[in-house]
């Protein structure tokens, strides 16, 4: 799935209600399930205690999350329970991503609230054998999006930001950029409106379109 993302709110929508547990597709499709149960691996736990995405999700030299193999038809159950869980709570999550080797689900969390751990440790406990990470993030999907909408209807062409949306690996924000010439004009327009108006100190990735296949990382 291309990370374009024209102006306006209904291309965010758009991306969000297509949206599900990211991996290697082509034309939004997963890839077919694989018989074999998901390979465990050990956890990683970050200093709030809860389990961090970061060593089981492998990225390439652009930043570009990396996925090798496919999903065991349990994962694949496993990552659309998961998604339902953020489709119901954007305010609460952000998304749902496997594991590069597919040995695991990584859930984004934005606050610990009880109704939305409670619905994951559900998930967790009719499939107790696949492995599902819940890693924090600063800020939820709902949040994104209104904020991605809000830059966008402020850009003009002089910005050289050609896509802006969700990011949510990282609970901030994807920029696309039409050449890397671009970037200090973009990363001012965004210190601008983000930290300054806001007062938001987000993560922001930038990225030039075309440079490589910017996954929304988002889609089931």
């Amino acid at each position: 799935m291309k990370r374009t993302i024209a102006a306006g709110l209904m291309a965010a929508v758009l991306i969000v209600q297509t949206a599900g547990c990211a991996g290697p597709s082509k034309d939004n499709e997963l890839p077919a399930p694989d018989p074999s149960p998901a390979v465990s691996a050990p956890r990683q736990v970050n200093p709030n205690g809860v389990e961090s995405s970061e060593e089981c999700i492998v990225r390439d030299d652009l930043g570009e999350p990396i996925w090798t193999g496919q999903a065991s038809g349990e994962l694949t159950a496993v990552g659309d329970a998961l998604q339902s869980i953020v489709d119901s709570h954007p305010d609460l999550a952000t998304g749902v991503a496997y594991c590069s080797a597919f040995e695991g689900v990584v859930i984004f969390v934005a606050a610990q609230e009880t109704v939305l751990l409670e619905s994951i440790e559900r998930v967790r406990q009719e499939s107790p054998e696949v492995r599902v990470i819940v890693d924090e993030v600063p800020a939820p999907l709902s949040l994104l999006i209104d904020i991605s909408t809000d830059l966008m209807s402020q850009l003009g062409p002089e910005v050289g930001i050609t896509a802006l949306g969700p990011d949510v690996h990282s609970g901030g924000l994807y920029v696309g950029l039409s050449s890397e010439d671009s970037r200090s004009t973009a990363e001012r327009f965004i210190e601008s409106h983000l930290i300054k108006d806001r007062g938001l100190d987000l993560p922001v990735r930038y990225g030039v379109e075309g440079a490589g296949e910017n996954s929304l990382d988002t889609s089931l």
